[in-house]
């Protein structure tokens, strides 16, 4: 999900959503297609593209769902591996690319919250 219409590229779909969780209950208004630039722990820029991310106004961050990257990346092709593994510190983001070069990103967790943010 993301706050800012402005990670949206091509013509996105106007939708009535409440979405519960996050701060109670969030309303969406929009969905389309996000690329997001991600760096890896190497410094590295690589392109996170999701189809169907809501757009929610009064969302304090984007919010990045694995289960939801692994999906649409099984789904461009087959051959694409993509993983979060979380331990007691940290999460890990690992996946390929079509040459199966491997990437990593590792997210440590906000003291306060629990969370992954970066």
């Amino acid at each position: 999900m993301t706050s800012d219409s402005r990670d949206l590229v091509g013509k996105p779909i106007t939708v009535n959503e409440q979405i519960r969780g996050l701060k109670g209950q969030s309303k969406a208004t929009m969905k389309g297609t996000v690329r997001w630039r991600l760096n890896d722990d190497t410094g590295q820029t690589h392109t996170v593209a999701l189809n169907n991310v809501y757009v929610c106004k009064n969302l304090p961050f984007r919010l990045l769902s694995p289960q939801h990257w692994a999906q649409e990346r099984r789904r461009t092709d087959s051959s694409l591996s993509t993983q979060c593994i979380t331990d007691h510190e940290q999460v890990y983001l690992l996946w390929n690319d079509v040459n199966k070069d491997q990437f990593l990103k590792t997210i440590p967790l906000d003291p306060a919250t629990n969370i992954g943010i970066f």
